[in-house]
């Protein structure tokens, strides 16, 4: 059953939440991109990317897709994966 409204986390301290940002993390860092980097190509400063993985700072919905994008570098077989690991993650 849901959670009331007044009752629910904020997203940011989501355990789902927090799996997801954790995914996108260690994909990065496979990847062999730093934060700063990654900030470049999507057009935020590095601070923000710290902040996102560091959970102090929420990631926009078309953020995710642009990171997943730049992550993956255009790659669809490796978006589908990333896609299906943040789905399971979030699954549980």
């Amino acid at each position: 059953m849901p959670l009331m409204a007044k009752e629910r986390q904020s997203s940011i301290h989501n355990d789902a939440y927090r799996g997801i940002i954790d995914i996108l993390a260690e994909a990065r860092v496979r990847a062999g991109i730093t934060q700063s980097e990654l900030a470049q190509l999507m057009g935020m400063s590095q601070s923000d990317i710290s902040k996102i993985e560091g959970y102090e700072r929420r990631l926009d919905v078309l953020e995710a897709l642009d990171m997943i994008r730049v992550i993956c570098q255009g790659n669809e077989k490796q978006s589908i994966s990333l896609w299906k690991k943040l789905g399971d993650g979030f699954n549980g």
